[in-house]
């Protein structure tokens, strides 16, 4: 096994047991980076080589003086790049800011290379995070590694399609309506939406101020809470910014038995297609096996939370660029010019009203969360689609692209509930899907409890068929 295959979770004991170097591990991932990037485009930029392995031999030089910052110490971590980086540019994925060299780290930037984080580059996204697809005119679309064919969902879809490649161990997200849940779900790899302002968002280039959400991804769940622990914390320049319990990896022998599952059958899984509904369901009847209860809860107002979601994104996001707009309306990719516009014709009783929705809606779920200690829910409705695909027929239903992509996670984002994506399995045309499980404000420990616990009883994910293990055939390898 070549280093970059490693989880964080293993990468930080290798490490710890000098059977790693982190000089190594970089190396590693650089290389993989280099034969990859070419073809998958997860990254817009990478820092020079010289710089990364200079400040990886100075990670070995602290563990070999016992001056290790954690359990991040070393780990190569890369950014979508909606994160600002000091002396790096930060392009929002945009013409118009694609020469922006920040002079700050984001909040979260600054958390992990306090935690002696690797900051390798920053990654691909969906122009100004505005779209489900990563179809960017400025940058070129970063491409599914499972499927070139298939977009890896958006707009995070850099930081999925890098850790499914293996080009990063840790990336980090932003997620607006299910811009992290979404491209985690589509390329395989675990995603989480922490509650709304656990994690700052001082320093992100935002979209929707009261929609946006910063969150870890990584290849499981374990590494997933490891960079939470990093990045989560009160910021007092963020507004919105709350502390939130102490974040632990799942401990290995999980119990999740009298864990009550609720699956919502009048909105969240009236609507999936043949092969996500199979894995599902898979995945809802294992965890039944390993100890949990499965109870029916409706929670039927749940289909106006997509109207409701978009009346509030696209008003605050007209808000953010109203200046762009005015200036340089034409240095936007045609559709987030058109969608950002479309946030200019919404009137105010709009805006209003879907406030109101946003409030009943939250007490609907406070409701369930007394009867059910979490929900579960497919990531995504469909199985990642084809380029261009922009309408889907579900069960006899004909969803739009927004409808298809994000009905599932967006009601999430609206309320600030947590939310994980985890791969649950493959569809019959071998294009992986997800499971999400939500739950009450704070309840991401339970989430990545839960969420390991199928991963263990799930058994080791597929690899993309074209990101071949390098590990020799007796078993052997770097590692």
């Amino acid at each position: 096994m070549e280093p970059r295959e490693l989880t964080i979770h293993e990468a930080n004991e290798h490490l710890a047991g000098g059977r790693l170097s982190a000089t190594e591990l970089v190396s590693s991932v650089l290389d993989q980076i280099g034969r990859l990037n070419q073809h998958i485009n997860a990254y817009i930029t990478v820092r020079p080589h010289s710089e990364l392995l200079d400040e990886a031999r100075r990670s070995d030089q602290r563990r070999r003086r016992g001056e290790s910052r954690g359990p991040m110490e070393g780990i190569p971590i890369a950014l979508k790049d909606n994160f600002e980086t000091a002396g790096l540019r930060t392009t929002v994925g945009s013409k118009i800011l694609m020469d922006w060299v920040p002079n700050r780290d984001a909040t979260v930037v600054n958390k992990l290379r306090r935690a002696g984080a690797i900051i390798v580059g920053k990654l691909n996204m969906h122009e100004f995070a505005d779209g489900p697809t990563n179809d960017n005119p400025h940058f070129g679309r970063t491409l599914n590694p499972w499927a070139p064919s298939r977009t890896p969902g958006g707009s995070s879809g850099g930081s999925a399609a890098a850790l499914a490649a293996h080009m990063c161990l840790g990336a980090t997200g932003t997620d607006t309506g299910g811009s992290i849940r979404t491209p985690a779900a589509f390329c395989a790899v675990v995603g989480l939406k922490p509650t709304y302002g656990l994690v700052s968002r001082v320093g992100v280039f935002p979209f929707s101020w009261s929609l946006d959400h910063a969150g870890p991804m990584a290849r499981t769940t374990r590494d997933v809470s490891m960079l939470l622990a990093a990045m989560a914390g009160y910021d007092p320049e963020d507004p919105v910014s709350v502390s939130g319990p102490p974040i632990a990896p799942p401990p290995d022998d999980a119990d999740i038995g009298g864990v009550v599952i609720g699956i919502e059958k009048s909105y969240l899984t009236a609507l999936m297609e043949d092969g996500v509904r199979r894995n599902f369901d898979r995945a809802v009847s294992r965890l039944a096996e390993l100890g949990a209860r499965i109870e029916e809860v409706r929670m039927p107002r749940l289909e106006v939370s997509l109207p409701a979601e978009v009346a509030i994104l696209f008003p605050e996001a007209a808000s953010v660029h109203r200046s762009f707009l005015d200036e340089r309306p034409m240095d936007y990719g045609e559709d987030v010019r058109r969608s950002l516009l479309s946030g200019r014709l919404y009137r105010a009783d709009d805006y209003v009203e879907a406030q109101r929705v946003r409030s009943v809606l939250r007490r609907d779920l406070t409701a369930t969360f007394e009867r059910v200690d979490v929900l579960a829910t497919p990531t995504v409705s469909i199985e990642p689609p084809e380029w261009g695909q922009d309408t889907f027929i579900v069960q006899g239903r004909r969803l739009d692209l927004l409808n298809a992509f994000i009905r599932c996670t967006a009601p999430f984002n609206l309320t600030g509930h947590p939310a994980l994506s985890v791969p649950c399995g493959l569809t019959g045309n071998g294009l992986p899907v997800g499971i999400q499980l939500v739950g009450p404000p704070f309840s991401e420990a339970k989430l990545l409890r839960l969420g390991y616990a199928f991963e263990v009883a799930r058994g080791p994910f597929a690899r993309p068929p074209g990101i071949a293990s390098t590990s020799r055939a007796d078993g052997s390898g770097s590692c």
